[in-house]
């Protein structure tokens, strides 16, 4: 084999394991991307998966029938050029295009999203391998060998992808840098299979260099506008999602999870004044003498705060450090905090509490595996005794059905029957009618109610929710469009994307 196709050999497996670690970008990125407005809901993930696999499908499928008509390595390299091109317009479009199919809903608002933002780039990346694989038919090997080691690198460049993604870039730094680096990548990829193919001339590359330099026109990417009540005070993109600190007309602080607002933080009066924080310090009232407490989720430390006043000593469970950092440097927390999930400390921990409130929401997604029968379970575990008190946090529906009888939404319903598979007497107060914050009270003991807040009473109908059988998320969509959209009505959409 001559140097000359050795080196082109070689650099079509640089070639098809770039691009196929950028499919696997994407579609990381595209949930990072779709998040803040719809969160990390299983429709967002749903969509990015179904439209990655739809798009690779439509490439492989128009990639064969053009590497047949033209199967130049130039016009390889064109296909390349052009993917750079359209995955550097996806910020720019992605203010327009997100907000604008809102009205669609949750679901076909994200399913939308997806298509629009990124089913173009990856059609023209999957048009890559088999591209690869015609214009190098016969050059080494049987066509059954290149094409499984030419899909074989490609895979291992998707699986590179996704860990240095994952792992590392979100982590580090922001999502239009990652998009910057990978599209600057994809230029360099083009521009030197050009060069090896005897085509020096610029134009092919043109469109994806003057949209790279856009970049750098803070106009366009940089200058965003929230409104003259928004003050963003901290912002980084984490491993669990999109984290800002904010004040909002100078007078509130909250935390941002994908677009979830949490934590409000009344700066005037110095106190958390959420409805669902009150009802949670009422837990103490129905349990006297409690010493210790155990709190799944951080948020801003609320729960620390009121308690720790009362010398309640309390333990924390939080998994992203980010959100602890938020707390400790925006919310003055300074409580005794364990960065790890809730359910594995609930199952490893050898402490003993008084009550265990559970409060973890990772933006508008609910946490189904720590709302299961087998959780509660293991929390019962983790009570001093039969006077234990767990307190749940659940942002709801409250309404009067036909029948004239107080009901509520669907997911409510299932979690007061989950909690009375396991223990004896379940209450449950509302915040208010509409939306609201519900906080289940459930105990072996009898507890006697006061009626601060309103009092709400359920059949035994709904599903019971178990690690095997839990769609939580499902039935909670229709409460995260209305959580959503009230969000956006107080605060502005611009804040959202």
């Amino acid at each position: 084999m001559k140097a000359k196709e050795t080196l082109e050999k070689y650099y079509m497996y640089v070639t098809v394991f770039t691009t196929g670690a950028i499919v696997l970008v994407i579609e990381i990125l595209g949930t990072r991307i779709i998040a803040p407005f719809y969160g990390t809901t299983i429709y967002v993930w749903c969509s990015l998966i179904g439209v990655t696999m739809l798009a690779l499908a439509a490439g492989y499928f128009f990639g064969g029938i053009l590497a047949d008509r033209r199967p130049e390595p130039n016009m390889l390299y064109s296909i390349i050029s052009a993917a750079a091109a359209f995955i550097l317009i996806i910020p720019i479009i992605s203010k327009y295009v997100i907000p604008g199919s809102n009205l669609l809903g949750p679901r076909f608002g994200a399913l939308t999203s997806a298509v629009l933002l990124f089913s173009v780039p990856l059609i023209l990346l999957g048009m890559v391998s088999p591209y690869a694989i015609k214009i190098n038919e016969g050059k080494f090997g049987k066509i059954g060998t290149v094409a499984g080691s030419l899909y074989a690198v490609a895979t291992a460049g998707s699986f590179a992808g996704a860990i240095i993604t994952g792992f590392y870039l979100i982590p580090a730094i922001g999502i239009n840098s990652i998009i910057l680096v990978f599209s600057i990548l994809l230029i360099i990829i083009a521009s030197i299979g050009f060069m090896l193919n005897g085509k020096k001339n610029i134009t092919l590359i043109l469109p994806s260099i003057v949209i790279c330099l856009l970049y750098f026109m803070p106009d366009i990417f940089i200058s965003r506008t929230f409104g003259p009540n928004i003050n963003i005070l901290y912002e980084k993109q984490g491993v669990y999602g999109r984290i800002r600190a904010v004040e909002w007309k100078h007078i509130y602080r909250f935390i941002m999870i994908d677009g979830a607002v949490q934590t409000y933080f009344d700066m005037n009066k110095k106190e958390f004044n959420a409805p669902y924080i009150k009802m949670f310090e009422k837990a103490v009232d129905y349990r006297p003498g409690a010493k210790k407490v155990l709190s799944i989720g951080l948020g801003g430390g609320a729960i620390n705060y009121l308690l720790s006043k009362r010398g309640i000593a309390v333990d924390t469970v939080e998994i992203d450090p980010d959100i602890v950092y938020v707390a400790k440097k925006y919310f003055d927390f300074s409580g005794n905090v364990i960065t790890e999930d809730g359910r594995h400390y609930l199952h490893k921990t050898g402490q003993k509490y008084d009550m265990v409130f559970i409060d973890a929401f990772n933006g508008y997604s609910i946490c189904p595996y720590l709302l299961s029968k087998e959780t509660f379970i293991e929390t019962k575990k983790v009570l001093n005794n039969t006077n234990g008190i767990i307190a749940i946090n659940m942002m709801g529906y409250l309404f009067t059905d036909i029948d004239g009888n107080v009901s509520a939404n669907r997911l409510v319903i299932s979690l007061n029957k989950t909690l009375k598979q396991v223990f004896k007497n379940v209450y449950l107060k509302a915040g208010n009618k509409g939306l609201t914050s519900f906080v289940f009270y459930a105990s072996d003991n009898a507890v006697r109610m006061d009626d601060q807040y309103i009092n709400v009473t359920l059949g035994d109908t709904g599903k019971v929710l178990t690690d095997e059988d839990n769609p939580a998320d499902f039935m909670a969509s229709e409460l995260i469009e209305k959580w959503r959209n009230y969000n956006i009505s107080q605060l502005g959409a611009a804040l959202f994307i």
